[in-house]
């Protein structure tokens, strides 16, 4: 079908399987679930009526994926679509497998009418746990933002009221069925509103820029690879270490960082010698870098207090590098990589790290002097990155200047 071109119908199913398949495993996993609850919860009363826009919530999320699949003809729109929703529903599941949750706001159900048979059994097939963000609100959220940012539709007013009429009737039926907290709820508006913006404003008006960077041969090279098996890794390793149902964690633990460090240091090795150097590289890179470490910090945060402080000095070096070389990449056009001082830095840090990890009962004494030398080798990175990205942004500010100028 030409309504089809460019659309790749396939990944539709294929992810829909793999989201059912770890929700699952998810629902089943023996963890600590933290409660979440707050008090507007309280406020909100038990309405069994909402069991019906609840439940056509299936119906809207099918009506639209069809609709920009086979009836609409910008495979733009689709992608927006289906990119918003895939992003949604993998950050729910990451968020689940992190930080297992669950509520205890279902009330008591005794005999009753037809809608109340109804919500029975929505809780006996659906359990109260693994709530946030809430896919119900993120979901609705996505499919009416493809609906307004749709021309057709647009032009229908009655399509643009129902649609906003349900979307709204779904969101009050998580909260009025006591299926989800008030926070689920907020965090579905708050994550549909960071892939908005990614999909529906960032990436258009950066598309060449962006076609440049999602080439095939700069996305699916070797490096890469192993830069988003580190943040995988990183993943893997906060859920296994919130875990008690795990026997051997610690050897589990040190594995992932040995793995981990592993990876950081073979993709750089083969993109150097092997020409497989590309702009989604350097940016993927350092993100894994950053969230590995950012993970390790949180996580042994509690058992030794000293790490507060190395927290604190690893946001404030990250944000700061960030903005500066933002702005150099604004003037120059260059997207360095790590320099000699922060791959130091970075080995001292899984060094202590692993040590820490490895030897839980070390003396409070010596892991607070290992937390001062990766801090120390820290911060002078901190140091060492701030003098060249200054001295880099002053140079190409000279040479860009126009002729005249001091």
């Amino acid at each position: 079908m030409k309504m089809l071109k460019n659309k790749n119908p396939w990944i539709v199913p294929i992810y829909c399987t793999f989201y059912l398949v770890i929700f699952f495993l998810l629902e089943n996993n023996q963890a600590t679930h933290h409660v979440i609850r707050c008090a507007l919860d309280d406020k909100i009363p038990f309405c069994e009526y909402f069991i019906v826009p609840y439940v056509l919530w299936f119906f809207y999320m099918i009506g639209v994926v069809v609709y920009f699949l086979f009836y609409n003809e910008s495979s733009t729109e689709y992608r927006q679509l289906i990119s918003t929703l895939g992003t949604g529903m993998s950050i729910f599941l990451i968020v689940s497998f992190v930080y297992p949750n669950c509520h205890n706001l279902r009330p008591v159900l005794g005999d009753g009418n037809l809608f109340i048979d109804a919500v029975k059994l929505l809780y006996k097939i659906d359990t109260p746990t693994n709530l946030l963000p809430s896919i119900h609100v993120f979901n609705s959220l996505a499919a009416m933002g493809a609906i307004v940012n749709n021309e057709r539709c647009r032009r229908n007013k009655g399509v643009i009221a129902g649609c906003g009429i349900l979307t709204a009737s779904i969101i009050l039926s998580t909260m009025f069925l006591k299926q989800h907290s008030v926070i689920d709820v907020i965090a579905g508006f708050g994550f549909y509103g960071l892939c908005y913006a990614v999909f529906y404003k960032f990436i258009p008006a950066n598309e060449n820029m962006i076609k440049t960077i999602l080439r095939k041969d700069q996305l699916f090279t070797i490096p890469n690879i192993l830069s988003l098996a580190r943040l995988v890794l990183a993943v893997l390793f906060w859920g296994i270490g919130t875990r008690k149902v795990f026997s051997k964690k610690q050897i589990w633990l040190v594995g992932i960082l040995i793995v981990s460090g592993i990876t950081d240091f073979l993709d750089g090795k083969i993109a150097r010698k092997y020409n497989m150097v590309s702009e989604f590289g350097k940016i993927l890179d350092p993100i894994a870098d950053k969230v590995t470490q950012g993970v390790l910090l949180l996580y042994l945060m509690t058992k030794y207090p000293m790490i507060q402080l190395t927290l604190v000095l690893f946001f404030v070096k990250e944000i700061s590098m960030l903005i500066l070389s933002s702005r150099l990449l604004t003037e120059t056009g260059k997207n360095e990589g790590a320099r000699w001082y922060g791959k130091v830095s970075t080995a001292v840090f899984y060094v202590v790290m692993i040590i820490l990890v490895l030897f839980p009962g070390i003396e409070l004494q010596t892991a607070n002097c290992l937390i001062g030398i990766s801090s120390f080798f820290m911060a002078l990175a901190f140091v060492l990155y701030m003098n060249h990205y200054i001295t880099e942004y002053n140079t190409a500010r000279r040479k860009f200047r126009p002729a005249g100028m001091d």
